[in-house]
């Protein structure tokens, strides 16, 4: 006989849940965020409803919690993703992002992920070393186009021009204040980034 969910992995599934239901980026009139949205008639806004989370951008955990809190939040996730209440993965996104390779078969182009630390504090110096998690996305069919997944797979596969601007910008600090790093920045932050 299954006990059901403990008090930490429901916490964890409420936290997701809350973040599904109300993450939304309000989509400004640029052209550029248009282009990397990618469907005809632009959204007035778009969700965040399978982004992947860890603990700490999730914000399950700060700084006054005990490692032994941490390895519990660790311990339940996991178990959630043993159930087949959450995806969970060691490292969801390819870094750098977005990058493609060329006629030599060297990477070009992309994005260092590690700069969305200097944004925000919780995203994980060592991506490759966090345990991430999320909703799982839809079984059957894509995700909505106006969904934060489905606007990232765009992004990767078709690297449209507002896109592979960003990329070639080198000041990295400037192209994360413009509209189309705001927008980057919400993809792979969501709200709520302090």
């Amino acid at each position: 006989m299954s006990r059901g969910l403990g008090n930490v992995q429901r916490s964890v599934i409420d936290a997701l849940l809350r973040r599904a239901n109300l993450d939304r980026y309000v989509v400004p009139s640029d052209a550029a965020i248009y282009e990397l949205i990618g469907i005809e008639d632009p959204p007035r806004s778009v969700s965040g409803r399978w982004r992947w989370y860890t603990v700490d951008l999730l914000g399950l955990t700060n700084a006054s919690n005990t490692r032994a809190a941490r390895v519990s939040l660790h311990r339940a996730v996991r178990k959630l993703g043993e159930s087949g209440h959450l995806e969970v993965s060691v490292m969801p996104y390819d870094n750098p992002w977005a990058a493609y390779r060329d006629y030599e078969d060297r990477l070009q182009g992309g994005i260092d992920l590690t700069e969305l630390r200097e944004l925000d504090r919780r995203w994980p110096s060592r991506m490759n070393q966090t345990l991430w998690f999320r909703l799982p996305p839809p079984e059957h069919g894509p995700p909505p186009a106006r969904d934060q997944l489905a606007i990232l797979e765009f992004i990767d596969d078709y690297h449209p021009e507002p896109f592979a601007d960003f990329a070639a910008t080198l000041d990295r600090e400037k192209r994360w204040r413009t509209p189309t790093g705001e927008f980057l920045a919400w993809l792979f932050l969501g709200s709520g980034v302090p």
